[in-house]
């Protein structure tokens, strides 16, 4: 058995998909992040919203 000899496997399909599943996660990570800064911006133009309301006016 020690005449076996290994046979070449081929990886270039192997590596193109994994790059491309790596790309595709790399996007979508990409468009979730932009989705969460977007929605921390409008929490704190909410926020700010709220304390000029909660302050007392100048008139009063």
């Amino acid at each position: 058995m020690d005449n076996q000899q290994s046979l070449p496997v081929p990886l270039d399909g192997f590596a193109q998909a994994v790059t491309a599943q790596r790309n595709t996660a790399l996007d979508e990570a990409a468009q979730w992040r932009a989705v969460a800064e977007q929605a921390i911006s409008e929490r704190d133009q909410f926020r700010a919203q709220l304390a000029d309301r909660e302050q007392p006016s100048a008139d009063a």
